[in-house]
């Protein structure tokens, strides 16, 4: 029973075997710095992913993605489900993972994916930024399907970027913050 529990975590990527009869727990993404590595990472494999020459796009997933991920946004925020929303996330980057044709690639992007399961990944995340991130998705999705993988790598890195800040200023720009004096001189 022991044994098995741990093939799972290990097949989960979660543990690793370590001389002798040791285990060890895998680094995850516990903390600002762990979290601005693992953006960092993916910086670098994403957008390689989407110009591997050879690139294919699933179809069927990217359509059944892209049908679950227009529903969501359409629901409003009070009802968001941020669970789904981490589902069709997780989806979406295994499939530009898959869809690479440069095998190592398409694995070490599939390892990391892993670890992106554990529970808490988006701890302190907005339904606002998820929002964008969802439309961000969907813009990326557009690219892929007109065959424009330069323009899909290049707001893959945007998003990858907006996502690993996640600063008010980023996730809500166009919108223009009111000083306090403003709203305090108007009675609002």
């Amino acid at each position: 029973m022991v044994q098995k529990s741990l093939k799972i975590l290990a097949s989960g990527n979660w543990i690793e075997k370590a001389p002798g009869q040791s285990w060890l727990f895998r680094v995850g993404h516990e903390g600002p710095e762990a979290l601005a590595e693992s953006y960092d990472y993916r910086l670098l494999l994403e957008p390689a992913a989407l110009l591997s020459p050879g690139f294919r796009l699933d179809e069927a997933q990217a359509s059944a993605l892209r049908l679950a991920m227009e529903t969501q946004l359409a629901s409003p925020e009070s009802s968001f489900d941020i669970r789904e929303f981490q589902r069709l996330d997780l989806d979406f980057h295994g499939m530009v993972a898959r869809g690479s044709a440069n095998r190592f690639v398409g694995d070490a992007l599939a390892d990391h994916l892993k670890l992106r399961r554990l529970p808490g990944a988006l701890h302190g995340v907005n339904v606002f930024r998820l929002k964008q991130s969802t439309r961000e998705h969907l813009a990326i999705l557009d690219q892929l399907e007109g065959k424009q993988f330069e323009a899909a790598a290049d707001l893959m890195r945007l998003h990858l970027r907006l996502s690993r800040s996640q600063r008010p200023q980023a996730a809500s720009r166009g919108a223009p913050v009111l000083p306090a004096a403003v709203g305090e001189r108007t009675g609002r």
